[in-house]
């Protein structure tokens, strides 16, 4: 997705200054970092793109040489977002949450499956990454062809707590800046990771935005509506850290 050339020269006013994105070469990295770099674009912030190689005793050069390749790779395809390689050892979800954490990131951007696995979201690298992020994670949605941006309905997953205000604040924010509508869901029966699965695709939304606490509760919350609503959801899923 390339840059829109009509597009104003004055950034929006968001809390996202500092995006950060792994790639591992699949297509489901590929989508992520090519929406990483169209929000970065769009909000003016910096993109960041790591990948994380394993290193070996038998030719401990050869992750190396190949993930340095991955990631030349990946940065050229989105060149016109003027992102910022960085390559690491270790394990992928640890990777992004230490970058992060170490850059002061605003936002990590993962696909909902690749990055080294291909098994569905939760306990996988996007799972593990939501649990330890310092900052928001936005969970990608890159399984199907569906064309996801422009963002033109964002919807906002509330119950009406504070925490949950502060998401939808956030998301409101995020709208504004990219031009998109905002429609708020206060989910009050039945499971609300179903209720709001339901709602954006009834609604045809672009994006789900969530805070990490709230709904129903801390434990389960993080358990559920994550990890159902990303894997579920015809969107992208932005969760929101609150607390």
């Amino acid at each position: 997705m390339r840059p829109d050339p009509l597009r104003l020269s004055v950034r929006p006013v968001t809390a996202y200054r500092r995006i950060v994105v792994g790639t591992d070469g699949s297509d489901s990295a590929t989508r992520a970092v090519r929406h990483a770099a169209w929000l970065a674009e769009k909000l003016g912030a910096e993109l960041l793109v790591i990948h994380a190689y394993a290193e070996t005793r038998e030719d401990p050069a050869s992750p190396e040489r190949v993930g340095a390749s991955v990631l030349r790779d990946a940065c050229a395809d989105v060149a016109w977002a003027q992102p910022r390689a960085l390559l690491r050892s270790g394990e992928a979800a640890g990777a992004l949450v230490s970058l992060a954490r170490d850059e002061a990131a605003d936002m990590i951007v993962v696909g909902n499956r690749g990055l080294g696995n291909r098994r569905v979201l939760m306990g996988t690298v996007p799972g593990r990454v939501v649990q330890r992020a310092p900052c928001d994670v936005l969970i990608a949605h890159t399984t199907d062809d569906q064309k996801l941006e422009p963002y033109r309905r964002i919807l906002l997953a509330t119950d009406r707590s504070a925490t949950a205000e502060r998401a939808a604040a956030l998301g409101r924010a995020l709208a504004e800046a990219v031009s998109a509508e905002t429609e708020e869901l206060h989910v009050t029966q039945g499971d609300p990771a179903d209720g709001i699965v339901r709602a954006a695709a009834e609604r045809a939304a672009d994006v789900v935005v969530v805070g990490n606490r709230g709904l129903t509760g801390a434990r389960r919350y993080l358990a559920s509506v994550p990890s159902r609503v990303a894997r579920r959801a015809p969107c992208h899923v932005l969760l929101v850290k609150t607390t």
